[in-house]
């Protein structure tokens, strides 16, 4: 019996589900929907927070009260918002979530016949799109435990993830593309697999705000830039991206009515957040945001051609499948552009299919993967760590592996507090959040072991040993 949740997050949104007995999996609910988003109205009328979709709009309007861009704004610690006089940082927004998964567990619990004791920290395993920062993961992680949820296992790349779902019980080595937009950026990884090793992310490579639609992403930016063409009033690429944004959803109701009339034209009026009541009349050719689409898809497939398998010196037919993840790339228009790579190796899954990454958390217990071989440069990635030249506050993760069977992979985030000590923050092994852990050695490197002497609730428990280190990061 599991009774475990299982979470994974993406820029807009989080799904969650149960897998209470192997082979039933559950997925939780939102407001009416399979995901819980991260658009939040502040109910002061009702003195509560509300979170939906149905926000979304409000939120690119500008309108007061409505909170989105979450995962960018809990960062800024100084950022709060007011509800009856007292002030609370954006992160707090999370509670109302939190309170619903946590009710929905418990329903779920008590349809199954699982004993559980609502006062005990319900266990969640979370993963995160690439697209959410370490450091909006951090804060999550550490908001969920402060819930009174125990977080056990997090630090899972979604591509290798997403690999454990293809690989069958009779293969003994493979290797895939994995193209992923479900978010607002286009990311690229390259993942084996073997029996020895496990599953490796060899390569990845992410380009900013790709990832929509590419009839959206067209017909955004044309509305945007001939308005302004009109009118003048933005003056700053800042400016002018904000608006792009901001029009997202008039384009996706814009490429809605394309896809269903035989119009030449689409007839807009809108209207910019900085001249909010003027309205700008635009006629947008169909055929032109036809033309342009096509191009705007060709340059993504240009993109994995160019920046991603020659930059890496990689050829499409080294992979035994290209896996195309996402609307942006599951349309007709898409999967024929990335055909000219092997018809026979594409795959394609659509938005609604983000679900079943949840079952693959789920039954990724039995599996193995290595993240080390991951580009040294991506970002925060180090060679080394000189614990000497550290600053309190300074964050830093050990990625460890151990082909042992049973072991595999392991994570340790650690929080500098100074004198060679550090606070824990997450652990996937036996740390719990709050001990301290002071480091034997003075420099960590890829290949060692890193030891400490714990302390927790200032009784000395001993010495600890990580799994070989693979990657280590530092923010």
């Amino acid at each position: 019996m599991n009774r475990t949740i299982f979470i994974h997050v993406e820029e807009e949104f989080l799904i969650a589900g149960t897998e209470t007995f192997q082979g039933k999996f559950r997925n939780l609910s939102g407001k009416d929907t399979d995901r819980f988003w991260f658009y939040f109205f502040i109910n002061k009328h009702n003195n509560r927070i509300d979170y939906g979709y149905e926000f979304r709009k409000s939120f690119q309007d500008n309108e007061p009260d409505f909170i989105g861009n979450f995962l960018d704004v809990i960062i800024d610690s100084e950022k709060t918002y007011e509800m009856s006089g007292y002030k609370n940082r954006y992160l707090e927004c999370m509670f109302s979530i939190t309170e619903d998964l946590r009710d929905q567990y418990f329903a779920v619990m008590h349809a199954d016949g699982a004993p559980f004791n609502e006062k005990e920290p319900i266990p969640i395993s979370i993963s995160f799109s690439d697209n959410v920062t370490k450091q909006a993961q951090t804060l999550l992680s550490n908001y969920f435990t402060k819930r009174n949820y125990t977080v056990y296992q997090t630090g899972i790349p979604f591509p290798v993830l997403w690999t454990s779902m293809l690989i069958k019980s009779s293969v003994k080595t493979a290797k895939y593309a994995i193209i992923e937009a479900f978010g607002n950026n286009l990311n690229m990884s390259a993942v084996t697999y073997s029996e020895k090793t496990g599953i490796v992310r060899t390569h990845y490579k992410s380009f900013n705000r790709f990832g929509t639609n590419p009839a959206v992403h067209i017909i955004a930016h044309k509305i945007v830039n001939d308005a302004n063409k009109l009118s003048g009033l933005l003056t700053t690429p800042e400016s002018i991206e904000k608006e792009v944004k901001r029009h997202f959803l008039l384009a996706e109701n814009l490429v809605w009515q394309m896809n269903n009339s035989n119009r030449p034209y689409l007839h807009v009026t809108t209207q910019f957040d900085e001249n909010s009541g003027v309205p700008l009349n635009l006629t947008l050719s169909v055929d032109e945001i036809r033309r342009l689409t096509l191009l705007h898809i060709h340059q993504l497939s240009m993109f994995f051609e160019d920046n991603f398998l020659r930059h890496n010196k990689l050829s499409p037919e080294s992979f035994d499948a290209v896996i195309l993840l996402g609307d942006t790339l599951a349309g007709d228009l898409a999967q024929k552009e990335f055909l000219r790579f092997g018809s026979a190796k594409i795959r394609c899954f659509a938005n609604s299919e983000l679900k079943i990454v949840l079952p693959a958390l789920a039954a990724f217990s039995n599996q193995k993967f290595d993240d080390s071989q991951l580009d040294s440069k991506a970002e925060n990635t180090l060679e080394k760590v000189e614990i000497g030249e550290l600053m309190p506050g300074n964050q830093v993760v050990l990625h460890t592996f151990d082909p042992t069977p049973g072991k595999g992979k392991a994570m340790q985030h650690l929080a500098y507090v100074g004198n060679n000590t550090f606070e824990v923050v997450a652990s996937t092994r036996s740390l719990q959040k709050g001990d301290l852990a002071t480091a034997l050695e003075t420099v960590w490197l890829p290949g060692m072991k890193a030891h400490f002497e714990i302390l927790r609730n200032k009784s000395h428990l001993g010495r600890f040993e990580t799994r070989p280190i693979k990657a280590m990061e530092l923010f």
